[in-house]
């Protein structure tokens, strides 16, 4: 007869309780992943650095015809030439933060 001994049930008010303090912890995890990708995802500006690198060696090397200017939806990037050397203007549009403007060294 052990085996139909009484076993103490949760009542359904515990379980309600217990399953929403689940959903929210869930949610508030959820949301706070959400906006750090989010933010990693907006600020990832490899691909601009690199075209930056490239358009700089390509200018530098006399590869482009100056002026050069360049747009994207993520990017705008400007190369001319002024009587003392070669000039790149970056922006990179998600973040405005990161406006990058060089002297680039001419090796003609």
């Amino acid at each position: 007869m052990a085996v139909l001994k009484k076993i103490r049930a949760a009542t359904l008010v515990e379980t309600l309780v217990a399953s929403a303090l689940i959903v929210m912890v869930f949610l508030i995890a959820s949301v706070s992943f959400n906006s750090i990708f989010e933010g990693v995802a907006t600020n990832n500006d490899r691909d601009f650095q690199a075209r930056i690198q490239e358009l700089s060696y390509l200018a530098g090397h006399g590869a482009l015809e100056l002026p050069y200017s360049e747009e994207n939806k993520k990017w705008e990037i400007t190369i001319w030439q002024d009587a003392e050397a070669l000039w790149l203007d970056g922006r990179f549009l998600a973040n405005e933060d990161k406006d990058v403007e060089l002297q680039l060294v001419n090796h003609e």
